[in-house]
């Protein structure tokens, strides 16, 4: 987490402190720039409003929780990330091209953490809240569940991002 800080910390100081684009009025890049930042803070918001009480800061999940397949979940497994890189490139196209560099970081980043929390993840999710079960085994349906989910949904942005 403290990376993920200091990589948004370091868009946002670059996007303050970097030089502007050469075209600073270019409307098709204003344009672009509030466009996807209006798309990632909605994508961003509604995919914290999903996971409800189930929304932690640590790869662990809840034992409260459930595998979320409905959606934005259902297009992404990682719609935080994908809007908060949305915002990034967003906040680039709206300031200074050297925003971008952090921001390529972050991809990087929230890749590798994904894949981190997938595996903490595993099977770490129960079978159904309603029958109070402990947290599923490798052969039980929500291993399979979460298999499944992890091959057939990208993991930031949805279909081809």
């Amino acid at each position: 987490m403290v990376a993920q800080s200091v990589l948004i910390l370091a868009i946002v100081g670059a996007g303050i402190a970097g030089p502007d684009w050469p075209d600073v009025a270019s409307p098709v890049r204003v344009g672009a720039g509030i466009a996807i930042g209006i798309a990632g803070s909605l994508l961003l918001v509604a995919a914290i409003r999903a996971l409800g009480g189930s929304l932690t800061a640590l790869p662990k999940p809840l034992e409260s929780s459930t595998l979320r397949v409905s959606g934005q979940y259902r297009l992404a497994r990682h719609p935080i990330y994908g809007g908060l890189l949305l915002d990034a490139v967003a906040g680039s196209l709206l300031s200074s091209p050297i925003p971008l560099i952090p921001t390529a970081l972050l991809v990087v980043l929230f890749e590798l953490k994904s894949r981190h929390e997938e595996s903490m993840l595993g099977c770490a999710i129960p079978t159904t809240r309603r029958t109070g079960a402990a947290f599923a085994t490798d052969s039980s349906p929500a291993c399979s569940d979460a298999s499944e989910h992890r091959v057939r949904v990208r993991a930031f942005l949805g279909p081809g991002l």
